[in-house]
């Protein structure tokens, strides 16, 4: 069967000598032809030119008039060369692509393979590739480090074609993806940036959102950058905040700003904190109720209040049912409380304007249940993590999740166009003072 892929592959090498030969007459004719009716329509051009202005040279001044009618060509003539150009070097990168990747399927053992399409991006680029007879989608799949290897590549993925069964996506990254991840843009709710590009919260379709990772992997820069471009012109709303922050410096800064409801320090306040905003919710339902809309946004202008995000860090310490030097009965009691009105929040909050972002170090399989992982439909992991923390934040699909284990990189779901699939996210770094600004902190930049 490699002897036949190999005859086959060598009979699509001289195939493709003789298309690339074709279309390179076929551009050389089209030039040509393309040079002919320039100069005669520069000649006739120049021609009429003469009869309206004196000061032109007639066409019995030969020689001028060659020269003014050449350069007229010649100024046509310019964008079409430099258009031909980059279509030839296109067709000869996209070739050579095309070689290639049936060089490295034949060289993998998977046949000759067939590259229907191939598209250049910014970073590499995306070939369409039909599955030869003999072999199947998820024999590519399983290929893609072997496939990273052969092109010399920083990343390769392979996708299934949703339309047809024996086709596959094959994306190759020579350069990172990423590698902007660091730069700090004004998107409303941005996050980071993946390999297709921003990675902003889609509040709409996944109201609550969960960023776990471990100390130092950039959980704080995700969270800081998410809270400074909420407040940015191109953000729909005007958003209103909370915290909790049982730490006490997390979100320190945010103490007297004038667009922050609260900063929650200790257990009394948090619980207090809680029950503000569920009664604010059961308010608003009333309000929805009162004027006949099942939306808040969809309330009049006079009465339509503010969307509210509650911002919670060290989840698992808020609903910790034994804390020292607290008795063990209140304990049990406060956090129960305390997850249920959070239960209560994620499974009503999102027709009410009410959100919650949720922050921990490791899954707890206590505040990660099933009803509340789904209802945190926006998902942040960073750092390193277990594949049973993965499959609890991530569901069975995150059992085949490799994190990078560097600062500021890890996975993200349930961002704006695409809430369903889990890409690789790098995160950017806003800076305090634009945090502080976004939240009221500041009325003037320094």
């Amino acid at each position: 069967m490699a002897d036949s892929a190999r005859g086959a592959h060598w009979l699509d090498e001289i195939a493709g000598e003789f298309e690339d030969i074709s279309y390179r007459l076929f551009l050389i004719g089209v030039f040509g032809l393309v040079v002919i009716l320039g100069g005669i329509f520069s000649c006739l051009l120049w021609h009429w030119l003469t009869r309206w202005l004196d000061f032109l040279p007639t066409a019995g001044d030969r020689l001028p008039f060659v020269i003014g009618a050449v350069l007229t060509c010649l100024l046509f003539l310019h964008p079409l060369t430099m258009r031909l150009w980059t279509w030839t070097e296109q067709h000869d990168v996209a070739r050579s692509i095309r070689r290639n990747t049936v060089a490295a399927s034949v060289s993998l053992g998977l046949g000759n393979a067939r590259v229907e399409s191939c598209e250049l991006t910014p970073h590499g680029f995306i070939a369409k590739i039909r599955v030869p007879r003999g072999a199947i989608p998820e024999q590519y799949i399983r290929c893609e480090v072997a496939f990273a290897v052969w092109f010399h590549a920083r990343m390769v993925r392979v996708e299934r074609d949703q339309h047809r069964a024996d086709n596959v996506y094959l994306t190759v990254y020579f350069t990172d993806p990423l590698s902007v991840g660091t730069q700090w843009l004004p998107l409303a709710g941005r996050v980071g940036q993946t390999e297709v590009g921003e990675a902003t919260w889609d509040f709409y379709r996944h109201p609550h959102g969960l960023i776990a990772g471990d100390t130092g992997s950039g959980k704080t820069s995700c969270v800081l950058s998410l809270l400074a471009t909420l407040r940015f012109d191109d953000a729909p709303w005007s958003w209103f905040f909370f915290f909790i922050d049982l730490k006490r410096v997390t979100f320190s800064f945010a103490r007297g700003a004038s667009e922050v409801g609260g900063v929650a320090t200790t257990q009394p306040e948090a619980t207090a904190m809680l029950e503000l905003i569920h009664e604010e919710m059961l308010r608003r339902y009333e309000l929805m109720e009162n004027f006949r809309v099942t939306f808040w946004a969809e309330l009049p202008d006079h009465v339509r209040p503010r969307p509210w995000l509650l911002t919670i860090d060290e989840a698992t310490v808020l609903l910790a049912s034994e804390l020292p030097g607290e008795d063990p009965q209140v304990g049990k009691a406060r956090a129960a409380r305390s997850r249920s009105i959070l239960a209560n929040i994620a499974r009503l909050g999102r027709s009410s304007g009410l959100h919650l972002l949720v922050c921990m170090q490791r899954p707890d399989a206590a505040i990660l249940t099933g009803e509340m992982r789904d209802n945190l439909g926006f998902r942040v992991l960073l750092g390193t993590m277990s594949k049973d923390g993965l499959k609890m934040c991530l569901g069975p699909e995150g059992g085949d999740v490799v994190m990078p284990g560097h600062r500021g990189r890890g996975v993200v779901q349930g961002i704006s166009g695409d809430t369903t699939t889990i890409h690789q996210l790098a995160v950017p770094m806003a800076s305090g003072h634009l945090v502080a600004l976004a939240l009221g902190a500041l009325s003037l930049p320094p």
